[in-house]
């Protein structure tokens, strides 16, 4: 994706985006760019990125909703503050940082998870005014959340600095590893597998998992109690296959022996 900066040339530019990102990188298979600092100004991207997220313009196609919109401003605020606190105040705060989002998928109305990751090596940031002198003891080797410093806000109110630079943007699709730990959570806390609510939870997310809008699933508890597996009608309305089939011989083969070594039960559709 061309672009003119300060009357370079989009040849010009482009040579110096090479240094940024390796030759290794694909245009059309992976999501990167870059952007001024905290905006969503992007004056570079891959293919692939301007595809997904971008309009002719050059701006953002996809808005986030109003809750992850707040999450989102929040991470920059102290992405922003962690910049101003290691400048001028000598914390130890290294590298990129990063956050989830979740992205409705316009194909397919499935919710994606993207892990965001922001370079701020390219960014710098001017004090405005002079800034008050603070000691901040132990915070600087302690703190993990920039924002609970007491009076933090107070003291250095963001409109005392100004940014400059670039940001370096990497999208990294880790909707499996998302989806199956909230997989994992909604098996721990759910309170009955003939409860709709919950089982319609577990199917949403195996849709997103498999990236198919309109998968059934069926799902069967085996409980297993004094070493032996115990197999309840009343688990039946979750069952794709079970629901349609209640005679002796389908329960004759459920119960067929079963050699699974460390499990405490076992799943059926």
């Amino acid at each position: 994706m061309p672009f003119y900066l300060c009357g370079i040339s989009p040849a010009l530019v482009e040579v110096m985006m090479s240094t940024v990102f390796p030759a290794t990188y694909s245009d059309t298979s992976e999501l990167y760019a870059i952007s001024l600092p905290f905006k969503y100004d992007y004056i570079f991207s891959s293919s692939l990125f301007k595809m997904a997220f971008l309009n002719e313009n050059g701006q953002m196609k996809v808005r986030p909703t109003e809750v992850i919109g707040k999450k989102i401003t929040n991470e920059k605020k102290e992405a922003a503050y962690r910049i101003i606190l290691h400048k001028f105040y000598g914390f130890d705060f290294g590298g990129s940082t990063f956050s989830v989002q979740p992205f409705n998928d316009p194909s397919t109305g499935l919710t994606r998870h993207l892990e965001l990751k922001i370079d701020p090596q390219f960014i710098d940031v001017k004090a405005l005014r002079d800034l008050p002198a603070h000691d901040f003891g132990e915070t600087k080797h302690k703190t993990t959340d920039v924002l609970k410093i007491p009076h933090l806000l107070e003291l250095l109110p963001l409109e005392m600095f100004e940014f400059e630079g670039i940001a370096i943007i990497h999208i990294t699709d880790v909707t499996d590893r998302e989806v199956i730990s909230e997989i994992k959570n909604e098996l721990l806390n759910i309170h009955s597998f003939v409860d709709a609510d919950g089982f319609n939870k577990l199917q949403l997310q195996m849709r997103n998992l498999l990236g198919l809008p309109d998968v059934q699933i069926g799902l069967t508890p085996f409980f297993k109690v004094n070493e032996h597996y115990i197999f309840a009608e009343q688990y039946y309305k979750n069952s794709i296959l079970l629901k349609f089939n209640r005679t002796a011989e389908c329960l004759s083969w459920a119960s067929w022996p079963v050699n699974w070594q460390n499990a405490d039960n076992f799943w059926f559709s």
